[in-house]
């Protein structure tokens, strides 16, 4: 598993820079320089990509002619069509917006048809961190490549959904049972309530879940950023916080930023207090729209 999401971070490099050098490579990624010729050659053999020049002046850069069947997703916020989003080892990502679309476009992708080698950023920053990034590159026993993750995310900022183009069907995503956005809500979270609410509730979450032990994709949020954390939802009768079940198709509607077990991530106490405070001086005195 380690060995592959090496792979494909070299892949992604690639996916960013037209050719690279070996010393290139290991200024970018942690790793020694034989370990690196390694993964180089694997890379070489799948044919995606290319070793040019002699050894003490060799570079790689990525196979243009390789044939590949495009990813395509749709790309949908708050369940209206906004374009489409593809990738093709040789091409790179494209992101081309709906004829039906008639909404404001995205920082960065002002045209009809727009083109990057790396994932354009309103996408990537969906896309969670560290271990949690970790557990859905892997699917089914194959390493996803980060356009197929955005597919893998429950909850985005900014009410993204992502669908399959050759499963994708025309019609009111709007009525679906979704979480609502974050516009429809933030005046009665930020505006109405002065303080957080404190919670005498159980939680109903295995501690090795609490800690993120476990090693389940399905357990944890895909929601973007570093922190650990957990879909749940509020059991108001019984009093419980209890895990949601996705496996069932059920929603979150909360997010548990329980400690982490991961030393790479340093506690903070009172987290979800700071956040509110921050967020609801920004809306109601400094008059920002967050």
């Amino acid at each position: 598993m380690k060995k592959r999401v090496k792979i494909e971070e070299i892949k992604r490099l690639f996916e960013a820079h037209e050719k690279l050098t070996l010393k290139e490579l290991k200024s970018y990624i942690n790793l020694a320089e034989r370990t690196i010729r390694d993964y180089l050659k694997i890379l070489v053999e799948e044919k995606l990509i290319l070793a040019i020049g002699e050894t003490n002046r060799r570079y790689y850069q990525r196979n243009y002619a390789i044939n590949e069947k495009p990813i395509v997703i749709v790309v949908l916020q708050n369940g209206l069509e906004v374009g489409t989003i593809s990738f093709t080892y040789a091409k790179g990502y494209q992101f081309s917006y709906s004829s039906l679309y008639k909404g404001e476009r995205f920082p960065s992708l002002e045209n009809d048809i727009n083109s990057s080698y790396a994932l354009f950023p309103i996408f990537e920053n969906l896309i969670p961190e560290s271990t949690r990034r970790e557990r859905l590159l892997l699917k089914d026993g194959k390493i996803l490549n980060p356009l197929e993750l955005l597919l893998e995310l429950d909850n985005t900022h900014g009410s993204f959904d992502f669908l399959p183009l050759d499963s994708f069907v025309r019609y009111d995503y709007q009525k679906r049972d979704k979480i609502p956005n974050w516009k429809s809500i933030k005046e009665t979270i930020l505006g109405n309530n002065n303080f957080i609410n404190l919670l005498n509730y159980e939680l109903d979450i295995p501690l090795e879940a609490l800690t993120g032990k476990l090693k389940s994709r399905e357990l944890y949020s895909s929601l973007s950023g570093y922190q650990h954390k957990i879909d749940v939802n509020l059991d108001h009768k019984c009093k419980k916080i209890t895990r949601v079940d996705k496996e069932h198709g059920e929603l979150a509607h909360y997010l548990l930023k329980p400690y982490a077990s991961d030393k790479r991530i340093k506690h903070t106490p009172y987290l979800a207090l700071n956040e509110h405070l921050f967020m609801s001086f920004a809306k109601n005195e400094l008059k920002l729209d967050v």
